[in-house]
């Protein structure tokens, strides 16, 4: 088998292990069935009778080395298109032999190395033929088929002889025999081809089994490894599953966690397989339930004999911020409210929301930009399957807070992001992609919340966090902090269109495991201030074990439960010592002057990093002040530095680029 990750991994002098992700494998060799009478899609041959009992196989002028990866033009995306051959390859013969000859086919028996069809490779058969009417069945007089393999589909098939790729298979379903065959190989070589009746199906099995363990006798593959799935109403989701074990697979447990013995899950039901037998690809069919909007992971525990395969399911949760064009309609599922509260984060907080649902708008950064209702078969009584409708003002861009009341008291709220730039799409506005040499990057060209790319403008800073929470903070009302107070926030509406301000307070004392996660979800429009001695809101004890370093991304490096940004798009992470902005992974700070503009903020001329980067400033964490506005720039990312109690971010001034900062 042969793999390469996609991403490179360094190897420094303070590196103890690493995790390469997940690497899909190609078999390095052709794979050829004969069978004989097999069904339509399964490699389970019925046999002829005894008209035709095969005993032999022998594949002759193909390669007798071969290379372990392919050359680079002869494989994208996974998909091998053309041989990789040795630069003197050597031809020969490989012969495969049945001690009895009662054989009705040759199944995951043959493989051979990448052969290019210029050395006309061809399949000799040895087998014993009965004409129909014998007497007596024919078991001592062996005589040779000859088949050489077409391109069925071409217009003159005969012209266009088939290659032997890597990682491909080759069906040959031999369904009727009419003479015998040659006396001899050499006769069957030198001659045309025989005049067996057969069928020929090629398979690119990547795509197929592309995870596959092995151990000195037999393989279990599977055709994902990690599955993830959309949060929705009963996903039904279908799993490939290969063994040549000759006792078959098994489902062992579905349970929480990748080692053995973890608990059952509940929310994977009505499980189903094909049932193949050993060496014919099954299918595992699931329906995943459409949960609470909190995305939670099962793991599937396939063994086959001592094999083992582990399986990731991931159901994605909901975003905590919406795109809208103005003049636009969305609705939104208040179900995510319902899975928060219920989960083991709020601690003993935690609780099961009951009473009636209704809505509210926290603020909005315009007058008139937003309205709010039920969406059509939602109500007040609808409980977790209310859906909130939002509709935007036609003509004005802008950011808004709404949220949800659940028995009386807010519980959940939502960043409401109206612009007509689209990512996806790049209409109006541009995306940035970039290689920080472990992984490859594609960045918004401007921050959350942003309207404008104009750079030294204030619709172009964006909103500003606290780390790990999911909710924004208008920014203040200047772009240079010498032009502004340094308490001077926006100016925010409420729906009545009266003004209000985001408000700053002390964020309350926690004690044990307790956190302030409740308060922020209660006061989403409240920036915590603290002087304890970790300058974290999450709690107010001075011990590293209390923090939480996993609110904007989860243990995985994955979109966590309280990422800010829309769906499909994520704070990025500090991944193997790596920022996604490091010009190389040895040196993180640099100069970029050099032919690159600052305005408030970087503007880089050249497109390497794409786009202006606003010197946005900061919110002091002890005083709730405006700092640093329009003289540094600091960009968080969804990862705690482990020996501290800092995050990393990106930080710039006029005279640097810092990407591996953390504060």
């Amino acid at each position: 088998m042969w793999g390469e990750s996609k991403n490179t991994h360094p190897v420094t002098p303070s590196l103890t292990g690493t995790t390469i992700g997940t690497v899909p494998l190609l078999r390095s060799v052709a794979r050829i069935n004969v069978g004989l009478n097999m069904p339509p899609s399964e490699d389970d041959p019925q046999g002829l009778g005894e008209n035709f009992l095969i005993e032999e196989i022998q594949v002759h002028n193909v390669s007798g080395n071969a290379l372990a990866a392919p050359f680079a033009d002869h494989f994208t995306s996974e998909k091998v298109t053309a041989p990789s051959l040795p630069a003197n390859p050597a031809t020969g013969t490989i012969t495969y032999k049945h001690t009895v000859a009662d054989n009705k086919g040759f199944i995951n028996e043959i493989y051979i190395g990448e052969t290019s069809k210029t050395t006309a490779p061809c399949i000799l058969i040895g087998a014993y033929y009965t004409p129909a009417g014998s007497a007596v069945p024919n078991t001592t007089e062996k005589t040779w088929y000859k088949l050489v393999l077409y391109d069925y589909s071409k217009t003159d098939p005969y012209s266009s002889p088939l290659d032997f790729l890597r990682n491909h298979y080759y069906r040959v379903n031999i369904t009727a025999i009419n003479e015998g065959g040659y006396a001899t190989e050499t006769e069957a070589l030198n001659n045309p081809d025989s005049s067996l009746q057969f069928d020929l199906q090629v398979y690119d099995e990547a795509g197929e089994i592309n995870y596959v363990v092995y151990n000195n006798h037999y393989m279990l593959g599977v055709s994902e490894s990690h599955l993830k799935v959309e949060w929705g109403e009963h996903k039904n989701v279908e799993l490939k599953v290969l063994t040549d074990y000759t006792g078959g697979w098994e489902l062992a447990e579905i349970t929480n966690s990748p080692e053995e013995g973890g608990d059952p899950v509940d929310w994977i039901t009505n499980i189903s397989r094909t049932n193949k037998p050993a060496g014919q690809k099954d299918i595992l069919t699931f329906t995943i339930e459409e949960g609470w909007g909190v995305k939670r992971k099962a793991y599937l525990h396939l063994k086959a004999g001592t094999l083992k395969q582990v399986v990731t399911i991931t159901q994605k949760g909901l975003p905590n911020a919406y795109f809208m064009k103005p003049g636009g309609e969305i609705e939104i599922p208040v179900k995510k409210a319902y899975g928060v509260w219920a989960d083991d984060v709020m601690a003993d907080k935690k609780e099961l929301l009951t009473g009636a649902v209704t809505y509210e708008l926290i603020w909005q950064d315009a007058q008139n930009l937003v309205t709010i209702d039920y969406a059509p078969g939602s109500s007040s009584l609808t409980a977790e399957k209310t859906y909130l409708k939002i509709a935007t003002n036609g003509s004005i861009a802008g950011n808004a807070l709404v949220g949800v009341n659940i028995g009386g008291i807010r519980r959940y709220s939502w960043h409401i992001w109206i612009t007509d730039y689209d990512p996806e799409t790049q209409q109006n506005g541009l995306t940035y992609t970039y290689h920080n040499g472990v992984r490859e990057y594609t960045f918004m060209d401007r921050n959350l919340g942003a309207t404008t790319v104009t750079p030294a403008v204030i619709t172009t800073h964006g909103l500003m966090y606290q780390w790990g929470r999911k909710d924004p903070m208008p920014g203040p009302t200047g772009v240079n902090i010498s032009d502004i107070s340094a308490t001077s926030h926006k100016n925010l509406y409420q729906i009545n269109n009266g003004s209000k301000k985001i408000s700053v307070k002390s964020i309350p004392t926690t004690t044990g495991n307790n956190n302030n996660i409740y308060h922020t979800l209660l006061n989403p429009d409240v920036f915590y201030i603290t002087s304890a001695p970790l300058y974290d809101w999450y709690t107010t004890s001075s011990e590293r074990n209390f923090q939480n370093d996993y609110l904007w991304s989860d243990e995985d490096e994955d979109k966590g439960t309280f990422d800010p940004c829309p769906k499909e798009w994520r704070v990025g992470a500090f991944i193997n010592e790596i920022s996604p902005w490091a010009v190389n992974v040895i040196n993180q700070t640099w100069d970029p002057s050099g032919g690159n503009t600052w305005l408030l903020g970087w503007r880089f001329d050249s497109g390497t990093y794409g786009g202006y980067y606003p010197a946005v400033g900061q919110i002091g964490f002890n005083n709730g002040f405006f700092q640093f506005i329009g003289t540094t720039g600091r960009s968080w990312l969804g990862t705690a530095n482990p020996l501290t109690h800092h995050s990393y971010n990106l930080e710039f001034t006029n005279t640097k680029f810092q990407s591996n900062r953390y504060t």
